[in-house]
């Protein structure tokens, strides 16, 4: 007993140090973010060779079973259990279907808002960070444009559009007025403040006078297009 206990230890032992030098051999050559995946698909990697392994487990011992002229029962639920495994490989072969980035509408629980920029901070006026610069942004108390003006939002990816995602936003006829009215009084180069939940989501400048429809870059949107896209929509 204690030979087959020390075998397993040694067993255990190797199999240990085959993976903690796989483990550095690929931190050494692919870095820590390809690491990292690999290790998020071990699962799936041993979830489809392990029926593999117990099929040909499974075939040695019912070769053994039928020359001896015996049935096993193990045999069979073992042979169940495969075929369970296999069937639950399944989705994971389906061919993923791709997320639906718009047009959708805004989800009601966001808080979605516009401002213009003052020219001059106001005591105790309104003011929110820009997170590209870190500069802090003086806004007219009131926004131009709330959640309720938007009628549609788009993504698109950056694979579609020369490597930078964009945000298309379609509002309201009465949105799209107000806006217009806005960025038409306003001189040239006067930058808008887009607000999600009180974060900026992107500090536009205007040149021209903007209506119902506009589109945004830049920023979160094109590190974080997918999660802005969802945490707008709730999709």
């Amino acid at each position: 007993m204690n030979q087959g206990f020390s075998r397993t230890r040694l067993s255990v032992l190797a199999v240990l140090l085959v993976v903690e030098t796989a483990l550095a051999i690929s931190l050494r050559t692919t870095g820590w973010a390809a690491t990292g995946r690999a290790i998020h698909a071990l699962p799936i990697v041993i979830a489809i060779v392990l029926p593999f392994v117990m099929t040909a487990v499974l075939l040695y011992r019912v070769r053994v079973s039928l020359r001896r002229g015996q049935f096993s029962l193990r045999a069979l639920l073992a042979f169940t259990l495969i075929v369970a495994s296999y069937l639950g490989l399944l989705p994971l072969l389906a061919k993923p279907s791709n997320p639906n980035l718009g047009p959708l509408p805004i989800s009601k629980s966001v808080q979605f808002e516009v401002f213009t920029v003052a020219t001059t901070a106001a005591p105790n006026g309104l003011s929110f960070i820009e997170p590209d610069t870190d500069t802090m942004l003086p806004v007219a108390n009131l926004p131009i444009i709330t959640g309720a003006d938007v009628s549609t939002i788009q993504l698109t990816t950056a694979a579609e559009n020369q490597g930078y995602s964009s945000l298309s936003i379609v509002l309201h006829p009465t949105g799209g007025n107000k806006l217009l009215r806005a960025t038409t009084a306003t001189a040239k180069g006067t930058k808008l403040v887009v607000v999600v939940d009180g974060r900026v989501l992107a500090a536009p400048q205007v040149f021209t006078p903007v209506g119902a429809q506009f589109r945004l870059t830049g920023g979160r949107i094109h590190t974080e297009g997918n999660d802005v896209f969802r945490e707008l929509t709730g999709k």
